[in-house]
């Protein structure tokens, strides 16, 4: 009898010792799936205005980075355009709205997005889009945070704004491989901005040439590119777009925002933004094409 009582505890305590076991492998997977994971720092968006602002001389240090040198401006242009608006603002007498956006990841600078709004013609020209992230979700967080910001700002300020206008390397052109990736990157990057202003990006198969940013540098060279165009608003991407938006799109580029950004003391530099005006409109298709084929371009450009 008495073996019996034992062997039924000792049964008994094995039982109980699983049980406790078991607790305690329970409460430790409890708090490992509640435990807080480390918070990823968050991307901070400023707006710089004041050309001695440190998150600008930082902003053009990854500018200079993560740009093809053609594309590039140089620093004392850029300085100088700082300079200028905010002069001509306490003037009352500037014609433009300038949006310099700088994005911080922690303590490091991880992008940048400078644009300018023209109420005269109610379009916006994005003049850099840069992003610089460990891996693609960094990037697209950095990317997602600068849009919304560029477009709560734009909402606001912009009344009136019918598209955005931006430039960037045609990959059709791309001399490797590698170049032409990167041409297709960045117009990814734009077609990521459009979408969080419920845009539909188009890529413009039209005659385009970047003007020289300087006459007086001898390897200065225009530069065949490709235009990009979005209208807020519209999802649906039109296959083409008439003849006369191509033109309207082209004399903004030219005139207002090339004809406004670089010195011209004695008119050869509206010269020379006059005649790349007049060849590419010369060549412009009755209906532009709103989208590229890398394999066989509608249309060329040639400086």
């Amino acid at each position: 009898m008495w073996a019996l009582i034992l062997a039924a505890a000792a049964v008994l305590g094995i039982v109980a010792g699983a049980i406790r076991n078991f607790e305690t492998i329970a409460a430790r997977i409890k708090r490992i799936l509640t435990r807080r994971r480390p918070q990823e720092p968050q991307v901070e968006i400023s707006r710089v205005s004041d050309p001695e602002d440190d998150d600008l001389h930082e902003a053009l240090i990854l500018y200079k980075k993560r740009l093809p040198e053609h594309e590039r401006d140089q620093d004392d242009d850029i300085i100088r355009w700082f300079q200028e608006i905010e002069a001509e603002t306490k003037n009352g007498i500037c014609e433009l709205k300038d949006y310099f956006l700088v994005a911080r990841l922690g303590d490091r600078v991880c992008g940048l997005m400078y644009f300018h709004y023209y109420p005269e013609t109610k379009l916006a020209f994005v003049s850099y889009l840069v992003t610089d992230g460990d891996n693609d979700t960094t990037q697209s967080r950095v990317t997602n945070r600068l849009a919304k910001r560029a477009g709560k700002l734009l909402k606001k300020e912009a009344k009136g704004l019918i598209g955005f206008v931006a430039e960037t390397d045609d990959p059709r052109r791309a001399e490797s491989s590698p170049k032409r990736l990167e041409a297709r990157a960045r117009i990814k990057l734009f077609r990521k901005i459009a979408q969080t202003q419920r845009a539909a990006l188009m890529v413009l198969d039209m005659p385009y040439v970047q003007p020289r940013t300087s006459l007086e540098e001898r390897d200065a060279q225009a530069t065949p590119m490709v235009l990009i165009y979005a209208r807020p608003g519209r999802i649906n991407k039109l296959p083409f777009i008439p003849k006369a938006d191509g033109e309207r799109i082209l004399r903004f580029v030219y005139n207002t925002v090339y004809a406004d950004e670089f010195p011209d003391s004695d008119g050869r530099y509206r010269e020379h933004l006059r005649g790349l005006l007049e060849k590419q409109l010369a060549q412009l298709p009755d209906q532009i094409p709103t989208s590229l084929d890398d394999s066989e371009s509608q249309a060329t450009a040639d400086p």
